[in-house]
C-alpha cells in the first residue's frame, strides 16, 4: 500500500473474521496506552469482511488479503451506478418529456468521464483497500435519495426516500472523514431553498428525517462523533439552523402570531423575517450555553479555513496536505492541448451555461448581471491562487482581496436582486430549481477544497464531468434545433 491505512484496515478485518468483532482496546496502537477502535473509521474493514464472506459463499478460496485487494473495484462498480442515477436525477423532470432522454445522455457522458478521469483513478483501482471507493458510493446514493425525497409528490414516498438518504449519509460518515462534502451542500441548499420559499410539508418532514437519522447512525455505531460536535459543527449546525427556521416560520405565519402588527409592518420577505428571528434566538442560545468566545473562535476558524485550511507542522509537511496552485491541479482532469487544460475549461463553460439555465425564468438583465458575478466569483475562487511566482499567489493582499470581493459581490448581488424582485412582486427567484442549487454548492465546495489541499482535488474529479457532460449535451441539442 502507498500509506499505512490499508494495513490497519486489513488487520482490523482479520480481527473481525477471527473474533466476530473488534477488541475494546487496540493494544498495537499508541503503545502502551492502547487505542479505542470505536473512534476509528471501521466501515472499510467491515466492507472487506463482507467482500470476503460473499466470496466464500460463492465458493472462492481466496484469503482476506485478496478480498481487500478486490473490494475497491467492486464498490466502485456500485459508485458508478449511484453516480449515474444521481446525475440523471439532477436533470430529470417528470413533466418535461425532453428531459427523459436528455438527462440519461448527460448522466451517461458524465459517468464515462468520471470512470476514467485521472485524479479519481488511484482511489478506485484494485490493490488498495481505501476509504474513498466506499465513501463515494454512499455519498452519491445519499444525494440521489435526498433528491428523490425532495421531488416526491406524496408524503409516504418522501419519508421512505428521506430514510434511505439518512441511512446512506450515516454510512458515508462511518466510512470517511470527508462527510462535510455531503452535509454542507445539503445544509446550504436547504438553507437557500427555505429563503426562496421552496419547503412544503413533505420536504420539511423528509429533511428532518435525514437530519436526525444520519447522526443517530453515527452515535449508535461509533464513538468518533459527539452530540455536541453535531450541534456546533459548521455543516450540521447550518442544517439545524435551516430546520429551526422552518419550524419558526411555521409558528410565525400559521398561528395567531401572524396577526401581529409589528411583524406585518416589516417590509421584508416573510422567510427572511423568520430567518432573522431564528438567528437571533440561535445567538442567544449560543451565548447562554457556549459563551461569547465560541462566536469569536468560529469567526477566526472560518477566516483561517478560507486561506489556511490545513495547519500545523505535522500536517503541512505531508505532501498531500500542501495547498496547490491552479497551475498544479488544472491538468488533473484530463488532456492538455498546447498547455490548455481542456476538461477544466469545459466544465467551467458548462457551469456558466447551467448557471444561466438555473436563472432562466428571471429577467434577462438580472440574469446577465448574476452570470457576470458568477464568472467573477469562479475566477476569484480558482485564480486567486494561480502560481507561486504570479501576483495571484494566494498569500498577498491583492489575491486575498480578489478572493473576498468576488465572493461578496455574488452574495450581495443575489441578495439585492432577490429583495428587489420580491418588492416588485415578481417572485421569479422562487423558480430556481433545488437540484441545480445543490449541484452548484457541491461544485463551489469542491473548488474551495481543491485549492486547499492536494489530496482534496480528488473530490472535484467526479463533480467536474457533470458540467462538461451538460455542455456537450447542450451543444448537441442546440445544433439539432
Amino acid at each position: 500500500g502507498p500509506d499505512l491505512d490499508p494495513f490497519l484496515f486489513l488487520r482490523y478485518a482479520k480481527e473481525i473474521i477471527a473474533h466476530g468483532t473488534l477488541p475494546t482496546m487496540d493494544e498495537l496502537r499508541r503503545v502502551p496506552l492502547g487505542f479505542d477502535p470505536t473512534t476509528e473509521l471501521q466501515m472499510v474493514s467491515y466492507m472487506v469482511v463482507l467482500t470476503y464472506k460473499v466470496m466464500t459463499f460463492l465458493g472462492s478460496s481466496q484469503d482476506v488479503n485478496y478480498a481487500g485487494v478486490i473490494m475497491p473495484v467492486i464498490f466502485f462498480a456500485f459508485t458508478v451506478i449511484a453516480f449515474f442515477f444521481f446525475v440523471r436525477e439532477i436533470f430529470y423532470r417528470k413533466h418535461e418529456k425532453e428531459t427523459h432522454v436528455k438527462s440519461g445522455i448527460i448522466a451517461s457522458i458524465a459517468t464515462l468521464f468520471m470512470i476514467v478521469i485521472p485524479v479519481f483513478l488511484p482511489r478506485t483501482i484494485a490493490g488498495i483497500p481505501e476509504k474513498e471507493s466506499i465513501a463515494f458510493f454512499f455519498m452519491f446514493a445519499a444525494f440521489y435519495f435526498f433528491l428523490k425525497a425532495w421531488k416526491s409528490e406524496n408524503l409516504k414516498s418522501a419519508i421512505i426516500f428521506g430514510i434511505f438518504s439518512g441511512i446512506f449519509s450515516g454510512l458515508m460518515s462511518l466510512s470517511w472523514g470527508g462527510s462535510s462534502y455531503l452535509y454542507f451542500p445539503i445544509a446550504v441548499a436547504c438553507f437557500i431553498a427555505f429563503i426562496l420559499g421552496k419547503f412544503n410539508k413533505s420536504r420539511s418532514i423528509s429533511f428532518g428525517i435525514w437530519l436526525f437519522l444520519s447522526p443517530l447512525i453515527l452515535f449508535t455505531f461509533s464513538n468518533r462523533y459527539s452530540i455536541k460536535s453535531f450541534f456546533i459543527g459548521l455543516d450540521t449546525g447550518l442544517a439545524l439552523l435551516a430546520f429551526a427556521a422552518i419550524i419558526i416560520d411555521y409558528l410565525l405565519w400559521n398561528t395567531k402570531i401572524k396577526d401581529n402588527k409589528f411583524l406585518n409592518g416589516i417590509k421584508l420577505p416573510k422567510h427572511i423575517i423568520s430567518l432573522i428571528i431564528t438567528i437571533i434566538i440561535g445567538l442567544i442560545t449560543i451565548l447562554i450555553f457556549l459563551g461569547p468566545s465560541f462566536i469569536t473562535n468560529t469567526i477566526t476558524s472560518i477566516q483561517n479555513m478560507m486561506f489556511n485550511p490545513v495547519t500545523g507542522r505535522w500536517k503541512t509537511t505531508v505532501a498531500e496536505n500542501r495547498s496547490p496552485f491552479f497551475t498544479e491541479w488544472s491538468a488533473s482532469f484530463g488532456p492538455m492541448i498546447k498547455n490548455i487544460p481542456i476538461m477544466f475549461w469545459m466544465f467551467f463553460a458548462g457551469s456558466v451555461l447551467l448557471f444561466k439555465k438555473m436563472l432562466s425564468k428571471i429577467e434577462n438583465k438580472k440574469v446577465r448581471a448574476l452570470t457576470g458575478l458568477y464568472i467573477l466569483f469562479f475566477f476569484g475562487l480558482v485564480f486567486s491562487r494561480y502560481s507561486a511566482t504570479s501576483i495571484m499567489n494566494g498569500e498577498n493582499f491583492i489575491s486575498k482581496a480578489f478572493y473576498y470581493i468576488s465572493a461578496l459581490a455574488l452574495i450581495c448581488g443575489f441578495a439585492y436582486l432577490y429583495i428587489k424582485d420580491y418588492r416588485e412582486e415578481k417572485h421569479a427567484f422562487n423558480s430556481i430549481e433545488f437540484e441545480y442549487l445543490l449541484l452548484f454548492i457541491i461544485l463551489v465546495l469542491c473548488l474551495f477544497t481543491a485549492r486547499a489541499a492536494v489530496r482534496l482535488i480528488m473530490v472535484l474529479g467526479p463533480i467536474a464531468p457533470i458540467f462538461a457532460a451538460f455542455l456537450i449535451a447542450e451543444v448537441i441539442y442546440s445544433f439539432k434545433k
